[in-house]
């Protein structure tokens, strides 16, 4: 479901995060991969991994990457 959002211009929400990979901070910017192994998108992380790692796939108000903070790949 949060791949179909962000190809709508939707903010990546913690909820919509399953699994994280590696480490980054806050600011840098992360490959979205979706369930088939496939890169769709990057984007620039409001949260480091560590931080992600605890309230991901919670119902939070909580925006991992902000929708003007990405970019759709072809």
């Amino acid at each position: 479901g949060a791949k179909v959002a962000l190809m709508h211009k939707k903010s990546l929400l913690s909820v919509g995060v399953l699994e994280t990979f590696g480490d980054f901070a806050c600011g840098d910017i992360v490959s979205l991969i979706d369930t088939k192994g496939h890169e769709f998108a990057r984007g620039r992380v409001s949260l480091a991994n560590k931080q992600l790692e605890k309230i991901k796939g919670s119902h939070t108000d909580k925006e991992v990457i902000h929708c003007d903070n990405m970019v759709i790949l072809g």
